[in-house]
C-alpha cells in the first residue's frame, strides 16, 4: 500500500533480514484493538500499601496501589495496553492487575498486530493532552503503520526498543537511589523544624552561628501564572516563548516545554532561574527554569 504521493510505506532504517520484505500496512487504531471491560473498578478507598496484585490507573505512577481482590483481576490476554483517557499515559501490563477507579481504556490488540509493537508505536506517536477531557476518541482515529505480523519484523522492532526501555528503567532505578541519598543529606544539611542550625555542617562553617529565619515573601518576589485562551490559535501557532505548565515540572530543571506561545498571548516573561511551584492538579513538583 502506498500513500497519496506514492511513496512506499516503510521506515528509513530496517533490519537486514527485512530489507526486501513487503511494504508496511496502515490502519486506524480502532480497527486494530478491542477494549476490555474490567470485572470491577476499585475505589481509591480500597487501595492497599501491600497486596498480591497491582492496581493500575491513569496516573504517571506505574502502580497506584495493591489489592488481594481476585474478583477485580484482569488476567487474560496479557500483555495489554493501558491508555489514560484524560492523561494520555500509556502503560504495558504483562501481569494480572486490577483497574483503579475510572479513566483508563484497556486495549487488546487483534492478531494482525503485536501488543509490544503497538505500545512502542503509540509511544512514538502519542496523543497530545489538550485539556482535562477524554482522549480515546482521538487515539482510536490515529493511523498506525506496521509490517505484516507473519514476517516477524514487528517482534524484532519491539524487542529492540524494549531492550532500551529496560536500560532506561535500570538507569531510573539508579537515579532513584541518588534521590534517596540526596533526601537524606538535605535532612542533615538544612535545619529541622524548630531548630536554627543544621545537624551537619561543612568544617569551615561549624562556628558560623545560627541561620536566619525569613518568610518566603521576605526573600522572593512571588508571581502567579495564567493560561492563554486555547481557542485563539494566534497565541500558539509559530510560538517561540516557552510556556511552562504543571506537566513540565516532571523535570526539576526545565530546559524545554511541551508548548510555546507567541507575543500576541501577552504573557508574563519570568527570568532564567525562576523557581516554579505547582499549585493544583494533584502535583507537588518544584522546578527551575533553564532557558
Amino acid at each position: 500500500m502506498s500513500n497519496k504521493k506514492n511513496k512506499p510505506l516503510m521506515p528509513k532504517l530496517r533490519f537486514p533480514a527485512f530489507r526486501n520484505s513487503p511494504e508496511w500496512i496502515s490502519e486506524k487504531v480502532d480497527r486494530l484493538v478491542d477494549t476490555i471491560t474490567p470485572p470491577k473498578k476499585l475505589p481509591t478507598s480500597s487501595y492497599a500499601v501491600n497486596g498480591d496484585f497491582p492496581i493500575i490507573d491513569q496516573s504517571q505512577n506505574a502502580i497506584c496501589g495493591w489489592t488481594d481482590d481476585r474478583e477485580a483481576l484482569i488476567k487474560d490476554d496479557l500483555p495489554l495496553i493501558i491508555f489514560g483517557d484524560h492523561t494520555c499515559i500509556l502503560k504495558l501490563l504483562d501481569r494480572p492487575f486490577a483497574q483503579g477507579a475510572d479513566g483508563i481504556k484497556i486495549l487488546k490488540p487483534r492478531p494482525r498486530i503485536g501488543t509490544s509493537y503497538l505500545y512502542q508505536y503509540l509511544s512514538y506517536r502519542p496523543v497530545v493532552t489538550e485539556e482535562y477531557k477524554r482522549h480515546y476518541s482521538i487515539l482510536k482515529e490515529k493511523v498506525v503503520l506496521f509490517p505484516d505480523f507473519k514476517t516477524g519484523e514487528q517482534q524484532k522492532i519491539a524487542d529492540c526498543l524494549s531492550s532500551l526501555d529496560e536500560l532506561i528503567a535500570a538507569q531510573a532505578r539508579k537515579v532513584d537511589v541518588l534521590k534517596t541519598h540526596k533526601k537524606g543529606l538535605m535532612q542533615q544539611l538544612f535545619p529541622r523544624e524548630g531548630e536554627a542550625q543544621p545537624r551537619l555542617r561543612f568544617p569551615e562553617f561549624r562556628d558560623a552561628g545560627e541561620w536566619a529565619l525569613k518568610t518566603l515573601e521576605e526573600i522572593a518576589e512571588i508571581k502567579s501564572g495564567s493560561t492563554p485562551l486555547r481557542a485563539n490559535e494566534e497565541f500558539f501557532v509559530g510560538g517561540t516563548i516557552p510556556w511552562v505548565k504543571t506537566t513540565d515540572l516532571n523535570n526539576s530543571f526545565i530546559t524545554e516545554t511541551e508548548e510555546r506561545l507567541t507575543p500576541k498571548a501577552k504573557v508574563r516573561i519570568n527570568p532564567v532561574g525562576s523557581v516554579l511551584v505547582a499549585m493544583y492538579g494533584g502535583f507537588n513538583q518544584i522546578g527551575r527554569t533553564g532557558f
